[in-house]
């Protein structure tokens, strides 16, 4: 079946004809139709408009909360970093490193606080480094143990020189040096904030995601408890609770594997103890009274 349309003349009605008769309706209810077509987009347009200014609100609300957080953040931190490096703290702290006997008696300092920009904080940093004067050695049994072993170490930021003995043993002379990273970062995309921590407890890199209304004065407190070693609720407020006897099992674990490792070094790697003279400081305690 075909359509066509007879031509419209000013002042005549139109009608919409078939090939075998009418099957369509007057000009005035094609115009009625058409303009509550047109009133409907409009109602429609009005709604979306509405939506869109309350989606750009509640994200203008959130970036202005992200800001305050992270100000809070960083002037919390600033006060702390400034303390510490008039009065660094005297806690001895142990690293375990794969390949030799680990990192002891290290004790944190040099810290430091950046930010990417004062007036839209969208990254903010806290460095500080554990070391100790003297430095250790230790060899790995051959090439790829070497491999592997600079590998490791340069994962985890530490500092180091190797060299190949004529035996085609690795030498490694390893600074008493732990580098330790905080870094805040702002989720533009879903308004949060990322926490990456580089080397605190242990070698490696944890994250956390935090909301805004997360960063209050009770997190900065455990926090600060948390980066100093001392006992915090810095993970339960971290959504991260491990109960006491799962935390006891880690560390017999960990003891264990600690053993094993002393005795597999002293059978394969022969560890030696070799000593450098470094800067020398006094310690003093972050709270006296």
């Amino acid at each position: 079946m075909g359509f066509g349309f007879l031509p419209l003349c000013p002042g005549e009605s139109a009608t919409l004809w078939g090939i075998n008769g009418v099957y369509g309706h007057r000009c005035e209810d094609t115009m009625g139709f058409l303009e509550q077509v047109k009133k409907n987009s409009n109602k429609q347009s009005t709604y979306f408009q509405s939506e869109r200014n309350s989606d750009a609100s509640a994200r203008q609300l959130a970036a202005e909360s992200i800001q305050t957080a992270m100000r809070e953040l960083n002037a919390y931190l600033f006060v702390l970093v400034e303390r510490l490096n008039r009065h660094p703290p005297d806690a001895l702290i142990s690293y375990q490193v794969e390949g030799c006997n680990g990192l002891s008696n290290l004790k944190q300092s040099n810290f430091e606080l950046s930010v990417d920009n004062e007036n839209c904080i969208r990254l903010c940093c806290l460095r500080y480094v554990y070391r100790r004067e003297n430095d250790i050695s230790f060899y790995r049994p051959n090439k790829a143990a070497g491999e592997r072993q600079q590998q490791y170490l340069w994962n985890h930021k530490l500092k180091f020189k190797s060299r190949r003995a004529a035996d085609d043993r690795w030498i490694f002379d390893l600074e008493s040096f732990v580098p330790v990273e905080f870094e805040f970062r702002v989720d533009i995309e879903k308004f949060d904030i990322k926490l990456n921590v580089l080397n605190h407890e242990m070698l490696g890199l944890v994250s956390y995601t935090y909301d805004c209304e997360d960063i209050n004065s009770l997190f900065l407190e455990e926090l600060a408890k948390y980066i100093l070693r001392k006992p915090s609720r810095f993970h339960a407020l971290s959504g991260n609770v491990v109960p006491d006897d799962t935390l006891a099992k880690i560390r017999r674990q960990l003891a264990q594997r600690k053993a094993e490792r002393e005795q597999e070094l002293g059978e394969d790697s022969g560890f030696l103890d070799a000593t450098r003279n470094r800067r020398k400081g006094l310690f003093k305690s972050l709270f006296r009274k």
